[in-house]
């Protein structure tokens, strides 16, 4: 099989995982997201909510992938390299310096040099997660943060100050994130709600601003009156009995 056989095949290898992992990995979210917070009460509904989801993340993480390996491909095979030296380079493998020695596979569907993969990914990102949608926003969400965690301890690895400074350890800066992060989502969440994400406003709806939830009661019941439970008074309806009541009390 032929260098370029091997990258074509590759990348459609790459891609069904891309699918299969992105069915892993969706449809247990997507069921729980269903269940705690269901756009209808409809079953038929829920399962297509379920389905959306679950297709989309999968066919769009394919699609990445096969575009992604299809762009290092091309980038490769078109830059007119001895082909022994294309297989032989490690991923990262600068032109002009001697390559390490690997077996020829090891340079398999990876980019021949660092721009490339940049190249390709943004290609890919365009073409695939650049059109809005609920799912895809989500996973830009997910990979947002992650690289610049990572683009931090990037530069620091490098020596690039002020990230290579003692001082800025993660141990030493974990403190200041978490203060900033949680001053800025709660100070969002109760004066401007609705830029945040809708799932995370309900979430923290639910915690902080009980009054949205409905009037229960648990516990034993004999007779009309509580013999042994918990009672709890928030409420969305408008209008309430007043729960010092006499009347209200004696039942208690």
């Amino acid at each position: 099989m032929t260098p370029f056989s091997a990258d074509v095949l590759n990348a459609f290898n790459s891609a069904l995982a891309g699918i299969r992992y992105g069915v892993k990995i969706r449809l247990p979210h997507a069921l729980l997201m269903a269940l705690l917070f269901p756009r209808s009460r409809s079953p038929s509904a829920r399962a297509s909510q379920i389905y959306r989801a679950v297709m989309t993340h999968a066919w769009n993480l394919g699609k990445f992938v096969l575009v992604y390996k299809g762009a290092l491909l091309l980038l490769k095979h078109s830059a007119r390299l001895d082909p022994s030296l294309l297989l032989s380079a490690r991923p990262g493998h600068i032109l002009g310096s001697s390559p390490p020695p690997s077996s020829p596979s090891s340079h398999l569907g990876r980019p021949f040099r660092p721009s490339h993969a940049a190249l390709a990914g943004a290609l890919g990102g365009y073409l695939v997660w650049g059109e809005y949608e609920h799912v895809n926003y989500q996973i830009i969400l997910y990979l947002l943060s992650r690289v610049i965690a990572g683009g931090c301890r990037s530069l620091a690895s490098r020596g690039v100050r002020p990230f290579s400074d003692r001082r800025l350890r993660f141990e030493n800066t974990y403190p200041a994130l978490a203060t900033v992060t949680w001053a800025a989502v709660m100070y969002l969440f109760e004066c401007d709600p609705d830029k945040l994400q809708r799932s995370l406003t309900k979430s923290m709806q639910e915690i902080y601003h009980q009054e949205d939830v409905d009037l229960f009661v648990l516990g034993k019941v004999d007779g009309g009156k509580l013999k042994d439970g918990l009672v709890s008074v928030g409420t969305s309806r408008e209008k309430e009995d007043d729960i010092l009541d006499p009347e209200i009390i004696k039942t208690l």
